[in-house]
């Protein structure tokens, strides 16, 4: 099973180098603003139930979609993410960890989307170059369940490689449905680490007029190859409302993340109640 996951892998690694060359990956939340070239600020943040993290911790992704034609659009995203942490003292208190700070870039993604004449079905294929370092664990862990659907990007020594077939279906004038469906594959330095399969999915409510866009609906991410148990185990969703507004070339936006299962990071010193942030967008 590992053999076939790693051939996997590597297949999936080596066309998407023969796509994306230098290419970003948006996020599934970000609609794609009829075709038009946009750049992307997105500040999110965590409210987990762990007390002593500063204000100040976030996580940013730079990110843009850059059609070449009417069917293909180049993608990229570029993460961060500053993370401080003091714990709060008690008269109880005898001993404690001492308060840290950490900031550090993430892994770029670059990658290719094909689309078809009326943009209502796609395929992107892409991946992130593995060039994080993360002095802790806890920076990492905080990045990583701000925005589980990309994880990833803050995995040090480790590319990850990602496919998605997707479907923007219109169901009325002013109302369309967005599904999706797709694998990432993560294929660490370290050979002694097995890689991994994740399948990605999820399905949206879009209701868009002239000047205001929001959507609701949920994502989820099933750990292929984990060994975890039961599927409820291997599994991880959560549920989201975004919204953005605007006529014009600029358009701010907001959006919501609750988590549907009890989630925690990879290492539990992080448990998640929800996630939020901004988004401004600059259609070029």
């Amino acid at each position: 099973m590992r053999v076939n996951v790693k051939n996997l892998a590597a297949i999936t690694v080596i066309m998407t180098m023969m796509l994306c060359g230098v290419a970003s990956g948006h996020s599934d939340w970000l609609q794609p603003n009829g075709g038009r070239p946009t750049v992307t600020l997105e500040i999110m943040k965590a409210d987990v139930w762990n007390e002593g993290i500063k204000i100040g911790s976030t996580v940013w992704f730079l990110s843009g979609r850059f059609p070449i034609n009417p069917n293909v659009v180049v993608l990229m995203d570029i993460p961060f993410v500053n993370y401080s942490y003091s714990p709060k003292l008690g008269w109880y208190d005898y001993w404690s960890e001492p308060s840290y700070k950490d900031n550090f870039l993430g892994n770029p993604y670059f990658g290719i989307e094909v689309q078809n004449a009326v943009q209502s079905t796609y395929f992107n294929i892409g991946c992130r170059l593995p060039v994080a370092k993360s002095d802790s664990y806890r920076s990492y862990e905080y990045a990583a369940i701000t925005d589980f659907d990309r994880a990833e990007a803050f995995e040090s020594d480790c590319l990850a490689a990602r496919t998605r077939l997707g479907v923007r279906a219109p169901v009325s004038r002013q109302a369309k449905i967005h599904s999706y469906i797709g694998p990432t594959a993560l294929i660490p330095s370290d050979e002694r680490y097995d890689s991994e399969l994740i399948l990605d999915y999820g399905l949206q409510l879009w209701l868009e007029t002239e000047a205001v866009r929001v959507g609701s609906g949920f994502s989820g991410r099933l750990m292929a190859t984990g060994g975890c148990g039961s599927l409820a185990e291997c599994t991880v969703h959560q549920f989201g409302i975004a919204l953005d507004v605007g006529k014009g070339n600029f358009r701010p936006g907001f959006n919501l993340h609750l988590p549907l299962d009890d989630f925690a990071g990879p290492c539990c010193e992080h448990i998640l109640k929800y996630s939020y942030g901004i988004n401004l967008t600059y259609l070029i």
